[in-house]
């Protein structure tokens, strides 16, 4: 499970000292390099994949569910069909013996 980055609170001019920017820059940079890495690892995993035979990675789609404005789904009830089940007592024969002695 992923973790999501905490959100950096705003600096405001006076507190921004030039070691704040170096830091910030050397954060975004880092960021860019992270993802570029994990795009080359994840081609290089589906590339070992292939070789051996195996299916690669499929792309998921990110979920939508916590867009800002999602889209109103009307939802349509579902009618229940039911089905008419005949129980009927069962015949039991019992075959008599014929034992003469």
């Amino acid at each position: 499970m992923r973790k999501k980055l905490p959100d950096l609170p705003k600096i405001t001019e006076e507190e921004t000292t030039p070691i704040v920017k170096a830091l910030l820059e050397i954060i975004t940079l880092q960021q860019e390099q992270i993802q570029l890495k994990k795009e080359q690892i994840q081609g290089l995993r589906d590339e070992i994949a292939r070789l051996k035979g195996l299916k690669a990675k499929p792309r998921i789609k990110p979920s939508t569910l916590e867009d800002k404005n999602p889209k109103k789904k009307t939802k349509k009830k579902k009618i229940k069909k039911r089905s008419l089940i005949l129980v009927l007592p069962a015949l039991v024969l019992k075959r008599e013996s014929r034992r003469t002695r």
